[in-house]
């Protein structure tokens, strides 16, 4: 991870010229799920995950290419549809924080840090 903020500002000056980039990945139930290929690195990351054709649902969640290009600040939300039983996500490589038991929905957020992605916040349904 860059160990810098993605946009400068020059004093004196405003910074009503920055764009906010954004984007919207979709991924599918593997045993484990490293988003590094899939993500271009923009400021703010949606990434959803369907569990419908997963025969355990369990899974880890790892980012291999955290410090590519990931700047402090940039956020990640994750989006995961259940398969309607208990599944378990473990948060690994590239993640700091606990994971979690699902059923239906879970939304993590993260936000990036000096190395990896920081949990801000968990919630399932």
């Amino acid at each position: 991870m860059a160990a810098s903020f993605r946009f400068s500002q020059i004093p004196g000056s405003s910074n009503s010229s920055l764009l906010i980039t954004r984007e919207n990945v979709e991924l599918f139930w593997d045993a484990s799920i490293d988003i590094a290929d899939s993500l271009s690195r923009a400021e703010q990351s949606l990434v959803t995950i369907d569990l419908d054709t997963s025969p355990t649902g369990n899974f880890t969640l790892t980012d291999s290419g955290v410090a590519a290009g990931t700047f402090i600040g940039d956020k990640l939300t994750v989006l995961v549809k259940g398969a309607g039983g208990s599944e378990v996500i473990t948060l690994g490589t590239g993640f700091t924080g606990a994971g979690l038991t699902m059923s239906s929905v879970a939304v993590l957020e993260f936000i990036a840090g000096g190395s990896t992605w920081i949990l801000v916040s968990k919630i399932t349904e």
